[in-house]
């Protein structure tokens, strides 16, 4: 091995380190509780990806599993400063494996998914990539209601349960916030909703941090002349395959089943759903690039997107699904060439 690969590898690896370190410190530091620490955490994925789609997709993995190494060291240090490192042991590996499987590996094998090599006739690369980002958010979440309802009987057992832990914490919030509430507003109704709302919306939440994390990571490596490969116009290329509109469809309809099936499929439905949001939103870019006005169009939607979120992206769902089912692109281009 020459001098010049020897220090290509040293400087990938150390790169890699270094962004498992920043991932793992961008999700500690949302122990803080400030707007600006969560804030922060959305964006742990963006080191791991940064490091698999500009310095290769090794160095993307031992950064996932760098990452993960410093979440458990994390963990052991706070455990000697409260004087309690032997009772850390199981809760620092507890979130080391949490880290992994929700941040570290899937940011490392999404940036895998977009090195591949492209061949004539290959989907959207970052189609595939999004269809992939479902199946990593979606499966821990399923898998944790699962877990959940065998350990507590069932389903509704264990929505019980978390309720029963979030009523008082709800309304210890609300006196001390000094909130004005409707006479007929009830935090026990409240409680019981959170547990079952809250898996949904974190699974649809992770699909459109993953997926922006996974953008802005290309723009990246691509700006800094490390991506391997052109970057491709999302508004025109991304796409996703039509069998994801039946999945969207059946998981719709087994929500309303109940139960750990309904669940789950809520789950799958609303992540699926967050996929569809994202290409939405390239559609309407492509749609409205020569509109007049479309800057202050854009600039309303991202500002209702940064304060109401994610109630903007409900409305890019069904653009999304028209794009997949009838290509509004393709007809929009061949609608101008024969204006011409």
């Amino acid at each position: 091995m020459d001098q010049n690969q020897q220090t290509s590898d040293f400087m990938s690896f150390a790169v890699a380190l270094g962004a498992g370190v920043a991932a793992a410190l961008l999700l500690i530091i949302a122990f803080k509780g400030t707007a600006l620490a969560m804030t922060l955490t959305y964006m742990a994925p963006l080191p791991i990806m940064i490091a698999a789609l500009g310095f290769g997709s090794r160095a993307g993995l031992i950064a996932a599993l760098a990452g993960s190494v410093a979440v458990a060291v994390a963990g052991l240090i706070y455990g000697r400063t409260i004087g309690a490192a032997g009772a850390m042991l199981l809760p620092s590996a507890t979130a080391a494996f949490g880290f992994a499987v929700t941040i570290g590996l899937p940011s490392w094998w999404l940036g895998h998914v977009l090195l591949k090599p492209r061949t004539e006739g290959d989907s959207s690369p970052a189609g595939l990539a999004l269809v992939w980002t479902v199946f990593l958010v979606a499966a821990p979440v399923a898998l944790t209601l699962i877990v959940a309802s065998v350990h507590y009987g069932s389903y509704d057992a264990a929505a019980a349960a978390v309720a029963a832990k979030i009523e008082p914490i709800l309304q210890d919030s609300l006196v001390k916030s000094g909130a004005q509430l409707p006479p007929d507003f009830d935090v026990k109704n409240w409680a019981a909703w959170v547990p079952r709302a809250m898996p949904a919306f974190a699974a649809g939440s992770a699909v459109i941090m993953m997926g922006s994390n996974l953008w802005l990571a290309a723009k990246v490596a691509d700006m800094s002349q490390r991506l391997p490969q052109p970057w491709p116009d999302l508004r025109f290329e991304l796409s996703l395959p039509r069998w994801l509109v039946g999945a969207f469809g059946l998981a719709v309809i087994v929500a309303f089943l109940g139960g750990l099936i309904g669940a789950t499929a809520f789950v799958v439905a609303v992540a699926i759903g967050a996929a569809f949001s994202l290409l939405g939103l390239a559609v309407a870019h492509a749609l409205l690039r020569n509109a007049p006005g479309r800057m202050g169009i854009f600039f309303a939607l991202y500002v209702a997107m940064a304060l109401f979120f994610p109630f903007p992206l409900l409305l890019l769902i069904p653009l999304g699904l028209a794009e997949t089912l009838m290509s509004l692109r393709a007809r929009k281009a061949a609608s101008s060439s024969n204006q011409i």
